[in-house]
């Protein structure tokens, strides 16, 4: 696989993976972590995810959307959309959150990283079967 665009303490905006993923040629498969982070206005924020979307599903990219649960408001029509890890970031009691980013890169530990990819493997492996 490729890294495409990678998050960074202040977030990477919507639009960007969108540009990302647009100057990106013949990708097989597509992992999108969504979150609005860097205070993108609304409005903007869910226009360029949901062409996010259409891209990869002109495209027909085995894709996998990767929402806050308390974010999802955009009408996704491609892939597979998951909650769940996305939460880990607000599960304190259960994965500690690192305030830190040198001592992690996305602030879980490392039990909350083992459990992630874990998932993250098993949609891979889903999205190879389709």
């Amino acid at each position: 696989m490729t890294l495409v665009a990678q998050g960074r303490g202040g977030g990477v905006s919507e639009q960007e993976i969108l540009a990302w993923i647009q100057a990106t040629p013949n990708m097989h498969m597509a992992l999108g972590f969504h979150a609005d982070s860097n205070g993108d206005v609304r409005e903007q924020y869910l226009k360029a995810q949901q062409d996010i979307d259409t891209v990869l599903r002109d495209r027909r990219v085995p894709t996998v959307h990767f929402i806050d649960p308390e974010q999802m408001n955009a009408a996704l029509s491609w892939g597979l959309v998951d909650q769940e890890i996305m939460n880990y970031l607000k599960l304190t009691r259960t994965y500690r959150v690192v305030t830190d980013y040198d001592s992690s890169d996305n602030r879980i530990d490392y039990y909350g990283n083992v459990k992630a990819a874990g998932i993250i493997i098993a949609y891979i492996e889903q999205l190879r079967r389709k």
